[in-house]
């Protein structure tokens, strides 16, 4: 027979599955997203394919707007979300 410290230690409350099986999904649909992003990009860049990517994303590798805008265009305004958003991340990890 086990004791109470053995099954309290042994099972898991039902919230705790929940949170996890949502995160599955949400793991599960980033790595298929990824596969799907990547599949595209090997097809449609191979010389004399056209399809989903333009030439203007063909030549840079993605796509930028406003690039005669110094510190303005849609490259750095990627950087600086990442910037705020891994700084939000560092602050809910160290509190």
């Amino acid at each position: 027979m086990k004791s109470k410290e053995n099954q309290s230690a042994t099972t898991t409350p039902t919230a705790s599955i929940a949170y996890a099986q949502v995160g599955d999904v949400a793991n599960t649909f980033v790595l298929s997203a990824s596969i799907l992003y990547a599949a595209v990009v090997i097809f449609f860049t191979q010389p004399g394919k056209s399809g989903v990517l333009d030439v203007e994303w063909k030549k840079d590798g993605f796509c930028v707007q406003n690039k005669d805008v110094p510190f303005l265009s849609s490259f750095d305004t990627c950087l600086y979300v990442d910037i705020l958003l891994s700084i939000v991340l560092g602050g809910m990890y160290y509190a």
